[in-house]
Parts: C-alpha cells; structure tokens; sequence
C-alpha cells in the first residue's frame, strides 16, 4: 500500500511540475533570440528626376506639351513607387505567414508534449 502511494504521490509530482513548467513557458518566460524574426522594410530606391530637357522656344503649345509630358513623368514615377511598396508589403505578408505558421506548429508540439504527460492544456480564451 505505502508503494501505490508513494508511485501516485510521485506521478502527483510530475504532473504539477509540467503543468507549472507549461504555465511559465506560456506566461513568464521571454522568446528566445532564435525564435524572433525582425522584418524590417526595405528601402526604397531614391527617385531619379527626369534630365532637364534642352531648351526649346517658348510658345502656349510647346509649353502644354511640356507640362503634359512632367506631369506623365510624375505620375510614372508615383506609381514606380507604389509597386515598390505593393512589393515590399507582400514581402512582408508572406513573412508573417512563414512566422505564424512556425509559432501553430511549435504549440501543436508543446500541446503533444504536454498530452503525452497526462496533462490537458489550458484554454487561453477562458482566462
């Protein structure tokens, strides 16, 4: 009889100590270095204006023209600059995506770990 309970006081022990290793993991502990991924934007290329045009004589068509061909330039260069940035965030979409999946796959271990204890996982939505 002082066997069986010394055997169940012992699996006692070993369970209250992987369900309190389990709760500072969760809560207390901070993410070691490895685990930490930085996604930092890239930077963006500086603009390169247009050369200046040679000079041409001043007349209203050839004045129209040219504002019409700076404006085109600009708008050009406004959306050279958002398909950089579209790029730079998808970039750092599918970054995240690589992170969150790595954080779902690491849980599922650390929740087979603790099934295979005898301990069942808290629910964080409950707290």
């Amino acid at each position: 009889m002082e066997k069986r309970q010394a055997l169940i006081g012992g699996i006692a022990a070993v369970v209250l100590l992987a369900a309190g290793g389990f709760w500072w993991v969760t809560n207390m502990a901070e993410p070691a270095a490895e685990e930490v991924m930085v996604v930092t934007p890239k930077p963006k290329p500086a603009a390169v204006p247009p050369a200046p045009a040679a000079p041409a004589p001043a007349t209203p068509e050839s004045d129209a023209v040219a504002l019409g061909e700076e404006e085109a330039d600009r708008i050009k260069a406004e959306a050279d600059d958002l398909a950089a940035r579209a790029a730079d965030l998808e970039e750092q979409v599918r970054d995240g995506e690589m992170i969150l999946d790595a954080q779902t796959k690491k849980i599922a271990k650390l929740e087979a770990e603790l099934k295979a204890l005898g301990v069942k996982p808290s629910d964080p939505k409950k707290k």
